[in-house]
């Protein structure tokens, strides 16, 4: 009779959970959303993407001078990238309340996706705020 192999697989590690973020320490995280990373539970895949996100950001950073201009400058740039990024929480949100309809989730999950996904709105609010202040450039038509 055979005997059972021992496993030599490591033991299976807790999944990697999203941080919480420091406003103050913002570019601790930049790099890939928070809400890709997520989907990636186990810790060493997990800090691996983080430090490739590190290492391109940092490429970024340092090979500006060999990259063309932002033709609007670059804090309107900036800003329209901070728009786009609300605007994908935005539907990352609204997607939590679509996802709660007819599932059978359990009641707290249901709860919290709803509650999150009313927040869409606000996001959108603020989104479109911000980019009111923008206002026309080149040929653009006034909000």
């Amino acid at each position: 009779m055979q005997q059972p192999e021992e496993s030599t697989a490591e033991p299976e590690q807790p999944a990697a959970t999203p941080p919480t973020i420091n406003p103050a320490e913002w570019e601790r995280f930049e790099g890939f959303r928070e809400t890709f990373l997520l989907y990636f539970t186990r810790q060493d895949a997990n800090a691996a993407l983080r430090t490739t996100a590190t290492l391109l950001y940092d490429l970024c950073l340092e090979s500006g001078p060999f990259m063309p201009e932002q033709p609007e400058g670059s804090a309107r740039a900036q800003v329209r990238a901070v728009v786009a990024d609300l605007r994908f929480l935005q539907g990352f949100l609204d997607g939590l309340t679509e996802e709660a309809e007819g599932s059978s989730m359990e009641p707290y999950e249901e709860h919290l996706f709803r509650f999150a996904g009313k927040r869409s709105a606000t996001l959108g609010q603020v989104a479109d705020e911000i980019e009111a202040q923008l206002g026309a450039w080149r040929g653009e038509t006034e909000v």
